[in-house]
C-alpha cells in the first residue's frame, strides 16, 4: 500500500520541488547579502532533503519488490 501512496504522491512532490527551487533561486539573485546567504542555506537543505527522499523512495520500491 505504501508503494502506491509514494507513486501517487511523487507528482505533487515534483511540483513542490519546482516551486521551492524557484523561490530559492529568487533569493540567490537578490542584491542583499543576507538574502543570498539564506538562499544558499536553503539550497543546501533542499539538496540534502531531496537526496534522502530519493533514497527513501528507492529503498521502498526495492524492499517491496523483494516481497512479491
Amino acid at each position: 500500500m505504501k508503494k502506491y501512496m509514494i507513486f501517487w504522491a511523487s507528482p505533487l512532490l515534483l511540483l513542490a520541488d519546482l516551486f521551492s527551487y524557484g523561490k530559492i533561486t529568487e533569493l540567490l539573485r537578490q542584491p542583499s547579502d543576507p538574502a543570498v546567504f539564506a538562499g544558499a542555506l536553503l539550497l543546501c537543505a533542499f539538496l540534502a532533503c531531496n537526496f534522502y527522499l530519493i533514497r527513501y523512495f528507492f529503498l521502498q520500491f526495492k524492499n517491496n519488490s523483494a516481497h512479491l
